[in-house]
């Protein structure tokens, strides 16, 4: 039986990726004053340390929830999004506990679920419009 040959324009599909997004609050949660530049710029190093790429900040993204006291919060957000395989899942979970504890907060609010792929560009496939 003859082996199949690929084209050249066909390559090993990265690795799957699952979509993750969280939110963290620009306030902190004792005196709700805002955070200190340099928790933003090791946040900021941080993540180009963790992960290979992100999205965000997008916001303020407005929100309301009960505490753990019982009392309602207004909080405004930044949010994020970072698609990553599903192995990296944990160490973004313990990078977030870093998170919520450097920025004053009881918790982030953090999803995870979303099967991503990254889909390249293939000149066959053809262009939009006049290319």
């Amino acid at each position: 039986m003859a082996k199949k040959r690929r084209s050249a324009a066909v390559r090993a599909l990265p690795a799957r990726r699952i979509e993750c997004r969280f939110l963290v609050p620009m306030v902190r949660d004792s005196d709700r004053r805002p955070h200190a530049p340099r928790h933003w710029m090791a946040f900021d190093d941080a993540m180009r340390a963790l992960f290979d790429g992100w999205q965000g900040p997008e916001g303020p993204v407005p929100g309301n929830y009960k505490n753990r006291s019982g009392r309602w919060v207004t909080d405004r957000c930044r949010r994020y999004t970072v698609a990553l395989p599903r192995e990296r899942v944990p160490a973004l979970r313990d990078f977030l506990r870093q998170v919520a504890n450097t920025f004053d907060q009881e918790c982030i609010y953090f999803v995870v679920g979303f099967d991503v792929e990254l889909v390249d560009a293939e000149p066959s496939a053809g262009y939009l419009g006049d290319g």
